[in-house]
Protein backbone atom coordinates (compact mmCIF):
# COMPACT_ATOMS: atom_id res chain seq x y z
CA UNK A 1 0.00 0.00 0.00
CA UNK A 2 1.18 3.62 -1.25
CA UNK A 3 -0.14 6.48 1.25
CA UNK A 4 0.37 9.40 -0.88
CA UNK A 5 0.70 13.15 0.38
CA UNK A 6 -1.29 15.16 -1.87
CA UNK A 7 -0.03 18.35 -1.00
CA UNK A 8 3.50 17.24 -0.67
CA UNK A 9 3.84 14.61 -3.02
CA UNK A 10 5.54 12.09 -0.06
CA UNK A 11 5.41 8.74 -0.27
CA UNK A 12 5.53 6.02 1.68
CA UNK A 13 4.76 2.40 1.19
CA UNK A 14 4.04 0.00 3.57
CA UNK A 15 3.45 -4.40 3.25
CA UNK A 16 0.18 -5.47 3.68
CA UNK A 17 0.52 -5.66 7.38
CA UNK A 18 2.19 -2.91 8.57
CA UNK A 19 -0.57 -0.94 6.17
CA UNK A 20 -3.33 -2.68 8.39
CA UNK A 21 -0.92 -1.18 11.45
CA UNK A 22 -1.23 2.07 9.98
CA UNK A 23 -4.72 2.32 9.29
CA UNK A 24 -5.71 1.89 13.11
CA UNK A 25 -4.48 5.17 14.00
CA UNK A 26 -8.13 6.64 13.47
CA UNK A 27 -7.11 9.76 15.03
CA UNK A 28 -8.05 8.74 18.57
CA UNK A 29 -4.90 6.70 19.55
CA UNK A 30 -2.06 7.59 19.97
CA UNK A 31 0.99 4.78 19.94
CA UNK A 32 -0.02 3.07 22.85
CA UNK A 33 -3.68 2.66 21.74
CA UNK A 34 -2.24 1.51 18.57
CA UNK A 35 -0.68 -1.15 19.74
CA UNK A 36 -3.49 -1.88 21.71
CA UNK A 37 -5.95 -2.17 18.82
CA UNK A 38 -3.08 -4.32 16.92
CA UNK A 39 -3.09 -7.13 19.32
CA UNK A 40 -6.60 -7.06 19.65
CA UNK A 41 -6.94 -7.57 15.67
CA UNK A 42 -3.73 -10.41 16.21
CA UNK A 43 -1.48 -8.31 14.20
CA UNK A 44 0.70 -7.01 16.71
CA UNK A 45 4.33 -7.93 17.01
CA UNK A 46 6.95 -5.26 18.50
CA UNK A 47 6.61 -1.83 20.01
CA UNK A 48 9.80 -0.89 18.02
CA UNK A 49 8.06 -1.83 15.20
CA UNK A 50 4.71 0.13 15.20
CA UNK A 51 7.29 3.34 15.96
CA UNK A 52 9.15 2.38 12.60
CA UNK A 53 5.99 2.78 10.63
CA UNK A 54 5.11 5.75 12.70
CA UNK A 55 8.18 7.13 12.26
CA UNK A 56 8.18 6.94 8.54
CA UNK A 57 4.67 8.62 8.23
CA UNK A 58 5.73 11.44 10.73
CA UNK A 59 8.51 11.95 8.82
CA UNK A 60 6.60 12.62 5.78
CA UNK A 61 4.48 14.71 7.21
CA UNK A 62 1.48 12.12 7.08
CA UNK A 63 0.45 12.38 10.64
CA UNK A 64 -1.72 14.99 12.11
CA UNK A 65 -3.52 15.18 15.69
CA UNK A 66 -6.99 14.19 14.92
CA UNK A 67 -8.96 14.68 11.76
CA UNK A 68 -9.14 18.08 10.28
CA UNK A 69 -12.63 19.74 9.08
CA UNK A 70 -13.04 20.43 5.88
CA UNK A 71 -12.80 23.91 4.91
CA UNK A 72 -16.72 24.26 4.94
CA UNK A 73 -19.26 22.18 7.46
CA UNK A 74 -21.02 19.48 5.16
CA UNK A 75 -24.42 18.29 6.15
CA UNK A 76 -25.90 15.06 4.54
CA UNK A 77 -29.81 14.72 3.82
CA UNK A 78 -31.85 14.62 5.00
CA UNK A 79 -31.67 17.51 7.05
CA UNK A 80 -32.99 18.92 10.18
CA UNK A 81 -36.77 20.17 9.96
CA UNK A 82 -35.42 23.91 10.23
CA UNK A 83 -33.16 23.34 6.85
CA UNK A 84 -35.81 21.09 5.10
CA UNK A 85 -37.71 23.88 4.36
CA UNK A 86 -35.12 26.05 2.87
CA UNK A 87 -35.98 26.93 -0.57
CA UNK A 88 -34.36 25.41 -3.43
CA UNK A 89 -32.02 27.71 -6.37
CA UNK A 90 -30.85 25.66 -9.25
CA UNK A 91 -28.41 27.15 -11.98
CA UNK A 92 -30.56 28.83 -14.41
CA UNK A 93 -30.82 28.25 -18.53
CA UNK A 94 -29.28 25.29 -18.11
CA UNK A 95 -29.57 21.23 -18.31
CA UNK A 96 -27.16 18.43 -18.26
CA UNK A 97 -27.05 15.61 -20.21
CA UNK A 98 -24.22 12.96 -19.62
CA UNK A 99 -22.35 12.13 -22.83
CA UNK A 100 -21.23 8.36 -21.70
CA UNK A 101 -17.39 8.61 -21.67
CA UNK A 102 -16.67 7.44 -18.09
CA UNK A 103 -14.06 10.66 -17.92
CA UNK A 104 -15.55 11.29 -14.48
CA UNK A 105 -14.92 8.00 -13.03
CA UNK A 106 -11.49 8.06 -13.52
CA UNK A 107 -10.13 11.29 -12.53
CA UNK A 108 -10.54 11.56 -8.92
CA UNK A 109 -8.98 10.11 -5.76
CA UNK A 110 -11.38 8.81 -3.71
CA UNK A 111 -15.43 7.49 -4.91
CA UNK A 112 -16.87 8.05 -1.34
CA UNK A 113 -19.98 5.84 -0.61
CA UNK A 114 -21.92 5.81 2.72
CA UNK A 115 -23.68 3.12 4.42
CA UNK A 116 -27.11 3.64 2.58
CA UNK A 117 -25.34 3.51 -0.69
CA UNK A 118 -23.35 -0.02 0.59
CA UNK A 119 -26.83 -1.03 1.33
CA UNK A 120 -27.85 -0.34 -2.04
CA UNK A 121 -25.48 -2.09 -3.45
CA UNK A 122 -25.00 -5.06 -1.84
CA UNK A 123 -24.10 -8.39 -3.78
CA UNK A 124 -23.43 -6.07 -7.22
CA UNK A 125 -19.72 -5.13 -6.35
CA UNK A 126 -17.03 -6.53 -8.63
CA UNK A 127 -14.45 -7.99 -7.29
CA UNK A 128 -10.90 -7.99 -8.03
CA UNK A 129 -9.40 -11.29 -9.21
CA UNK A 130 -8.32 -13.41 -6.01
CA UNK A 131 -11.00 -10.92 -3.65
CA UNK A 132 -13.97 -13.48 -3.62
CA UNK A 133 -15.50 -12.35 -1.01
CA UNK A 134 -14.74 -8.29 -2.17
CA UNK A 135 -12.69 -7.50 1.04
CA UNK A 136 -10.55 -5.02 -1.47
CA UNK A 137 -13.46 -3.67 -2.63
CA UNK A 138 -14.08 -0.92 0.13
CA UNK A 139 -11.95 1.04 2.34
CA UNK A 140 -12.64 3.04 5.24
CA UNK A 141 -12.56 6.92 3.81
CA UNK A 142 -10.79 8.15 7.41
CA UNK A 143 -9.10 5.79 9.72
CA UNK A 144 -11.77 2.83 10.63
CA UNK A 145 -14.76 5.33 10.82
CA UNK A 146 -17.30 2.82 9.23
CA UNK A 147 -19.87 4.64 7.99
CA UNK A 148 -17.98 6.19 5.01
CA UNK A 149 -16.20 3.94 2.43
CA UNK A 150 -13.89 4.60 -0.64
CA UNK A 151 -13.93 2.49 -3.45
CA UNK A 152 -11.00 0.92 -4.77
CA UNK A 153 -9.59 2.52 -8.28
CA UNK A 154 -7.69 0.42 -10.42
CA UNK A 155 -5.23 2.33 -13.03
CA UNK A 156 -6.94 5.25 -11.29
CA UNK A 157 -10.81 4.43 -12.53
CA UNK A 158 -13.54 2.97 -10.31
CA UNK A 159 -13.36 -0.82 -10.14
CA UNK A 160 -17.15 -0.64 -10.84
CA UNK A 161 -16.19 1.04 -14.26
CA UNK A 162 -16.75 -1.44 -16.81
CA UNK A 163 -14.77 -1.75 -20.44
CA UNK A 164 -17.65 -0.18 -22.02
CA UNK A 165 -17.17 2.53 -19.56
CA UNK A 166 -20.57 2.29 -17.90
CA UNK A 167 -21.17 1.79 -14.81
CA UNK A 168 -21.62 -1.75 -13.51
CA UNK A 169 -23.76 -0.80 -10.57
CA UNK A 170 -25.84 0.31 -12.60
CA UNK A 171 -25.84 -1.69 -15.35
CA UNK A 172 -26.59 -4.87 -12.49
CA UNK A 173 -28.88 -2.76 -10.09
CA UNK A 174 -30.34 -0.02 -12.00
CA UNK A 175 -29.61 3.68 -11.18
CA UNK A 176 -30.83 3.46 -7.20
CA UNK A 177 -27.88 0.99 -7.13
CA UNK A 178 -25.22 3.98 -7.80
CA UNK A 179 -24.36 5.83 -4.68
CA UNK A 180 -25.85 8.76 -4.43
CA UNK A 181 -23.34 11.56 -5.28
CA UNK A 182 -22.69 9.83 -8.54
CA UNK A 183 -26.22 9.89 -9.20
CA UNK A 184 -26.35 13.81 -8.10
CA UNK A 185 -22.60 14.32 -10.58
CA UNK A 186 -22.10 17.26 -11.45
CA UNK A 187 -24.35 19.15 -8.98
CA UNK A 188 -22.80 20.59 -5.94
CA UNK A 189 -25.03 21.85 -3.16
CA UNK A 190 -24.88 25.02 -0.67
CA UNK A 191 -26.58 25.75 2.01
CA UNK A 192 -26.19 29.78 1.64
CA UNK A 193 -28.21 31.55 4.32
CA UNK A 194 -31.58 31.29 3.83
CA UNK A 195 -31.80 28.89 0.42
CA UNK A 196 -29.89 26.07 -0.71
CA UNK A 197 -27.85 26.69 -4.43
CA UNK A 198 -27.50 24.20 -6.92
CA UNK A 199 -24.64 24.87 -9.50
CA UNK A 200 -22.40 22.47 -11.21
CA UNK A 201 -18.57 21.73 -11.12
CA UNK A 202 -17.00 22.20 -14.58
CA UNK A 203 -14.81 19.21 -14.62
CA UNK A 204 -16.26 16.62 -17.11
CA UNK A 205 -16.67 17.39 -21.27
CA UNK A 206 -20.48 17.07 -20.74
CA UNK A 207 -20.84 19.64 -18.65
CA UNK A 208 -19.65 22.31 -21.62
CA UNK A 209 -21.58 20.09 -24.14
CA UNK A 210 -24.31 20.77 -22.48
CA UNK A 211 -24.16 24.47 -21.42
CA UNK A 212 -25.94 26.50 -24.23
CA UNK A 213 -28.47 23.28 -24.94
CA UNK A 214 -31.95 22.68 -24.04
CA UNK A 215 -31.82 18.80 -23.97
CA UNK A 216 -31.27 17.35 -21.01
CA UNK A 217 -32.33 17.36 -16.83
CA UNK A 218 -32.41 20.15 -14.75
CA UNK A 219 -29.53 19.78 -12.13
CA UNK A 220 -32.54 19.34 -9.73
CA UNK A 221 -36.17 19.36 -9.92
CA UNK A 222 -36.39 19.87 -5.82
CA UNK A 223 -37.96 22.98 -4.78
CA UNK A 224 -37.31 23.08 -1.07
CA UNK A 225 -34.67 21.13 0.50
CA UNK A 226 -36.93 18.08 1.93
CA UNK A 227 -36.77 17.51 -1.91
CA UNK A 228 -33.49 16.79 -2.43
CA UNK A 229 -32.23 12.81 -2.45
CA UNK A 230 -31.19 10.99 0.90
CA UNK A 231 -27.33 10.74 1.02
CA UNK A 232 -26.62 14.01 -0.53
CA UNK A 233 -23.95 16.37 0.69
CA UNK A 234 -24.16 20.20 1.20
CA UNK A 235 -21.32 22.40 1.92
CA UNK A 236 -22.86 25.03 4.36
CA UNK A 237 -21.48 28.87 4.01
CA UNK A 238 -20.29 29.85 7.76
CA UNK A 239 -21.72 33.45 8.66
CA UNK A 240 -18.33 35.15 8.06
CA UNK A 241 -16.54 34.52 4.60
CA UNK A 242 -12.30 34.74 3.95
CA UNK A 243 -12.34 38.01 2.00
CA UNK A 244 -8.76 39.27 1.16
CA UNK A 245 -5.50 38.18 3.61
CA UNK A 246 -6.62 37.67 6.99
CA UNK A 247 -9.86 39.49 6.10
CA UNK A 248 -13.38 38.21 7.05
CA UNK A 249 -16.29 39.97 5.76
CA UNK A 250 -19.90 38.81 6.99
CA UNK A 251 -22.07 36.25 4.74
CA UNK A 252 -24.64 38.94 3.49
CA UNK A 253 -21.89 40.93 2.38
CA UNK A 254 -20.61 38.36 0.24
CA UNK A 255 -23.85 37.47 -1.32
CA UNK A 256 -24.59 40.98 -2.12
CA UNK A 257 -20.95 41.16 -4.03
CA UNK A 258 -22.27 37.87 -5.69
CA UNK A 259 -25.28 39.04 -6.68
CA UNK A 260 -24.01 41.98 -8.08
CA UNK A 261 -21.45 40.36 -10.44
CA UNK A 262 -23.95 37.83 -11.69
CA UNK A 263 -26.59 40.42 -13.05
CA UNK A 264 -23.62 41.29 -14.86
CA UNK A 265 -23.66 41.55 -18.86
CA UNK A 266 -21.67 38.29 -19.82
CA UNK A 267 -17.81 39.26 -19.93
CA UNK A 268 -16.83 39.33 -23.64
CA UNK A 269 -13.34 38.25 -21.55
CA UNK A 270 -14.11 36.54 -19.01
CA UNK A 271 -10.41 36.00 -17.62
CA UNK A 272 -10.37 39.61 -17.20
CA UNK A 273 -13.59 39.88 -15.51
CA UNK A 274 -12.54 37.77 -13.29
CA UNK A 275 -9.17 39.33 -12.35
CA UNK A 276 -11.26 42.85 -12.40
CA UNK A 277 -13.86 40.92 -9.95
CA UNK A 278 -10.98 40.59 -7.57
CA UNK A 279 -9.53 43.55 -8.29
CA UNK A 280 -12.54 45.08 -7.00
CA UNK A 281 -12.54 43.31 -3.86
CA UNK A 282 -8.82 43.69 -2.87
CA UNK A 283 -9.84 47.66 -3.13
CA UNK A 284 -13.03 47.71 -1.80
CA UNK A 285 -14.51 49.64 -4.28
CA UNK A 286 -16.70 48.88 -7.43
CA UNK A 287 -15.98 47.02 -10.61
CA UNK A 288 -13.80 49.11 -13.25
CA UNK A 289 -12.30 48.11 -16.33
CA UNK A 290 -8.20 47.82 -15.58
CA UNK A 291 -5.65 47.96 -17.99
CA UNK A 292 -3.80 45.25 -19.64
CA UNK A 293 -0.67 45.68 -17.62
CA UNK A 294 -2.15 46.08 -14.33
CA UNK A 295 -3.83 42.33 -14.73
CA UNK A 296 -0.84 41.14 -16.09
CA UNK A 297 0.62 41.75 -12.66
CA UNK A 298 -1.80 41.00 -10.48
CA UNK A 299 -2.09 37.04 -12.32
CA UNK A 300 1.55 36.64 -12.72
CA UNK A 301 2.57 35.85 -9.23
CA UNK A 302 -0.21 33.64 -9.11
CA UNK A 303 0.48 32.20 -12.24
CA UNK A 304 3.73 31.19 -11.03
CA UNK A 305 2.71 29.47 -8.11
CA UNK A 306 -0.21 26.91 -10.10
CA UNK A 307 2.70 26.64 -12.12
CA UNK A 308 4.75 25.10 -8.90
CA UNK A 309 1.62 23.27 -7.40
CA UNK A 310 0.54 21.22 -10.68
CA UNK A 311 4.73 20.59 -11.33
CA UNK A 312 5.01 18.83 -7.56
CA UNK A 313 1.25 17.74 -7.82
CA UNK A 314 3.08 15.83 -11.30
CA UNK A 315 5.89 14.75 -10.10
CA UNK A 316 3.78 12.82 -7.35
CA UNK A 317 1.45 11.39 -9.31
CA UNK A 318 4.68 9.93 -11.10
CA UNK A 319 5.73 8.52 -8.15
CA UNK A 320 2.75 6.13 -7.62
CA UNK A 321 -0.03 5.90 -10.22
CA UNK A 322 -0.24 3.87 -13.24
CA UNK A 323 1.06 4.98 -17.06
CA UNK A 324 -2.27 4.30 -17.73
CA UNK A 325 -3.91 6.81 -15.05
CA UNK A 326 -5.91 9.90 -16.08
CA UNK A 327 -5.38 12.16 -13.18
CA UNK A 328 -1.37 11.66 -13.40
CA UNK A 329 -1.84 12.26 -17.54
CA UNK A 330 -3.81 15.41 -16.96
CA UNK A 331 -1.64 16.64 -13.86
CA UNK A 332 1.83 16.70 -16.23
CA UNK A 333 -0.43 18.24 -19.24
CA UNK A 334 -1.56 21.04 -16.80
CA UNK A 335 1.66 21.19 -15.74
CA UNK A 336 3.69 22.00 -18.94
CA UNK A 337 1.21 24.44 -20.34
CA UNK A 338 1.38 26.62 -16.54
CA UNK A 339 5.15 26.21 -16.59
CA UNK A 340 5.06 27.46 -20.29
CA UNK A 341 2.86 30.09 -19.92
CA UNK A 342 4.64 31.13 -16.55
CA UNK A 343 7.94 31.72 -18.61
CA UNK A 344 6.71 33.42 -21.50
CA UNK A 345 3.84 35.49 -19.59
CA UNK A 346 0.07 36.14 -19.86
CA UNK A 347 0.14 38.80 -22.57
CA UNK A 348 -0.50 36.90 -25.47
CA UNK A 349 -2.71 35.11 -23.98
CA UNK A 350 -4.74 37.37 -22.06
CA UNK A 351 -6.93 38.46 -24.92
CA UNK A 352 -7.14 35.74 -27.05
CA UNK A 353 -9.79 33.01 -25.61
CA UNK A 354 -10.39 30.53 -28.29
CA UNK A 355 -13.84 29.39 -26.00
CA UNK A 356 -14.99 33.05 -24.60
CA UNK A 357 -18.92 31.06 -24.14
CA UNK A 358 -16.93 28.05 -22.03
CA UNK A 359 -15.33 30.34 -19.96
CA UNK A 360 -18.15 32.64 -19.15
CA UNK A 361 -20.42 29.53 -18.15
CA UNK A 362 -17.67 28.49 -16.15
CA UNK A 363 -17.72 32.06 -14.02
CA UNK A 364 -21.18 31.99 -13.80
CA UNK A 365 -21.25 28.34 -12.51
CA UNK A 366 -18.49 29.38 -10.04
CA UNK A 367 -20.37 32.33 -8.69
CA UNK A 368 -23.95 30.97 -8.75
CA UNK A 369 -22.31 27.98 -6.71
CA UNK A 370 -20.03 29.60 -4.27
CA UNK A 371 -17.32 27.81 -5.65
CA UNK A 372 -15.02 31.22 -5.13
CA UNK A 373 -16.28 30.88 -0.99
CA UNK A 374 -15.16 27.50 -0.37
CA UNK A 375 -11.78 28.10 2.18
CA UNK A 376 -9.24 31.07 0.12
CA UNK A 377 -10.35 34.32 0.52
CA UNK A 378 -12.72 35.25 -2.06
CA UNK A 379 -10.06 37.50 -4.03
CA UNK A 380 -7.67 34.93 -4.33
CA UNK A 381 -10.17 32.70 -5.68
CA UNK A 382 -11.26 34.92 -8.43
CA UNK A 383 -7.44 35.16 -9.54
CA UNK A 384 -7.04 31.57 -9.35
CA UNK A 385 -10.21 30.62 -11.32
CA UNK A 386 -8.42 33.11 -14.12
CA UNK A 387 -5.20 31.81 -13.52
CA UNK A 388 -6.77 27.99 -14.58
CA UNK A 389 -9.15 29.78 -17.46
CA UNK A 390 -5.52 31.00 -19.00
CA UNK A 391 -4.01 27.97 -18.82
CA UNK A 392 -6.55 26.35 -20.50
CA UNK A 393 -6.18 28.76 -23.02
CA UNK A 394 -2.43 27.75 -23.37
CA UNK A 395 -3.58 24.16 -23.79
CA UNK A 396 -6.09 25.09 -26.83
CA UNK A 397 -3.33 27.07 -28.37
CA UNK A 398 -1.10 24.36 -28.55
CA UNK A 399 -3.42 21.87 -29.59
CA UNK A 400 -3.50 19.44 -26.70
CA UNK A 401 -7.12 18.28 -26.83
CA UNK A 402 -6.49 14.34 -26.36
CA UNK A 403 -7.63 14.18 -22.73
CA UNK A 404 -10.85 16.44 -23.37
CA UNK A 405 -11.55 20.28 -23.43
CA UNK A 406 -9.26 22.04 -21.96
CA UNK A 407 -11.33 24.49 -19.08
CA UNK A 408 -12.51 20.88 -17.71
CA UNK A 409 -9.09 19.11 -17.71
CA UNK A 410 -7.24 21.75 -16.37
CA UNK A 411 -10.15 22.43 -13.68
CA UNK A 412 -10.37 18.53 -12.26
CA UNK A 413 -6.25 17.95 -12.82
CA UNK A 414 -6.30 21.05 -10.32
CA UNK A 415 -9.01 19.25 -8.11
CA UNK A 416 -7.21 18.00 -4.93
CA UNK A 417 -3.62 18.86 -5.86
CA UNK A 418 -3.87 22.52 -4.46
CA UNK A 419 -3.95 23.36 -1.42
CA UNK A 420 -7.68 24.98 -0.76
CA UNK A 421 -9.24 22.35 -3.17
CA UNK A 422 -11.49 19.55 -1.40
CA UNK A 423 -12.07 16.49 -3.10
CA UNK A 424 -15.81 16.11 -4.29
CA UNK A 425 -17.89 13.36 -2.61
CA UNK A 426 -18.13 10.83 -5.49
CA UNK A 427 -17.37 11.00 -9.67
CA UNK A 428 -20.48 8.98 -11.85
CA UNK A 429 -21.06 7.69 -14.97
Amino acid sequence: MVIHHAKSGALVSLDPRSAEIALLADGTRDRDGVALAASRARCFTRQSEIDEIFDALEGADLLADGIAPPALPVLSTPLDPTLSRLPVEVLPDFRFRCSGVGACCMQYASIALGEADRERARGLFATLPGDRVGKRVLLPLLGDDCTRSAMTLVDGACLQLEDDRRCGLHRRGGLDAKPAACRAYPATFVIAGHRVTVSTSVECDCVLESAGRDAGEALSEATVASELPVGIQLRVLPEEISWVGDERVPRDRYLDFRREALVLAPPLNPVVFALALARSVRDGRPMTASSEADLDASVSDSLRAFAQAMTSAAAAADGWRSPKDRTRLMRREVATAASTLARRGVTSTLDRSPFPEAEAFTVRAALFGHALADGAPVATALTDLAVRLLVARELELGGRRALGHPITVVMAAARGALRNDAEPPASSN
